[in-house]
């Protein structure tokens, strides 16, 4: 109890009772950095207390954030936004609104511990993605693959979606084998969604196609992905990458 960190980080909080448990901790820090797109508001009132905290999150009001300017397969263009307003050019080689905010926060830890500025900018930009973590690669018949294999959450599924919508392609494919994470998905910018499962249900929505082996989908994908395609991955599929 007498402990006190210099520097306490809350990325996130799954509900209140730890909101309440590690704003507890960042209470009794020197200084507390919190996540303030990850974490509802109410927890940040209702139990942050410390006075020398610095937010982090997608926009304005967080005092670190990206904006962004353009999206590809290789990457995130746009400015770190510090809490003076200043903005930083990068060309970061990072995919999804959820990847990029871990490194805004690292820009602001950074920052506090007094890192040159030219040093933390630097780091972002040589920054790459983990094997199955929105990874890009190419894939057959001149497409593009984003493996994000490793991470089956809702939350990577949804920033996935949005980031494959954000970038020019001639299609957008998505591979799961979970098709009740796109029960909510409009495909108006989606092309189809591909999904491994044992059975195929007798009803199936217009867009969604049905494979029982991997090998039958990869045929498939062989046959009908064209150049300039973007696949998204949620399941392993090596055979299409390379």
């Amino acid at each position: 109890p007498d402990f006190q960190a210099t520097l306490v980080v809350v990325t996130a909080c799954r509900d209140e009772a730890e909101a309440q448990k590690y704003f507890a901790v960042a209470n009794r820090a020197k200084a507390a950095i919190v996540n303030r797109s990850d974490i509802a508001q109410e927890y940040i009132e209702k139990y942050l207390t410390n006075q020398t905290t610095v937010s982090y999150g997608d926009e304005l009001p967080a005092d670190y954030y990206f904006e962004n300017h353009d999206s590809s397969i290789e990457g995130q263009t746009g400015d770190i936004v510090n809490m003076n307003g200043e903005h930083f050019p990068v060309q970061l080689k990072i995919l999804g609104e959820h990847n990029v905010r871990p490194v805004v926060m690292a820009c602001a830890v950074g920052r506090f511990f007094d890192m040159e500025r030219e040093e933390v900018l630097k780091a972002a930009n040589n920054l790459t993605p983990l094997n199955g973590r929105m990874a890009p690669a190419y894939g057959i018949n001149g497409s593009y693959v984003i493996d994000d294999s490793a991470d089956g959450t809702p939350l990577s599924h949804y920033y996935g979606i949005r980031a494959i919508c954000s970038m020019d392609a001639s299609s957008r494919i998505i591979v799961t084998n979970d098709p009740s994470k796109l029960e909510n998905e409009k495909f108006e910018l989606l092309t189809e969604a591909l999904i491994l499962a044992d059975q195929v249900p007798q009803q199936v929505p217009e867009h969604f196609k049905y494979f029982i082996d991997e090998l039958s989908l990869e045929e498939y994908l062989g046959e009908h992905v064209e150049e300039g395609s973007i696949v998204l991955l949620e399941i392993p599929l090596p055979a299409i990458i390379g």
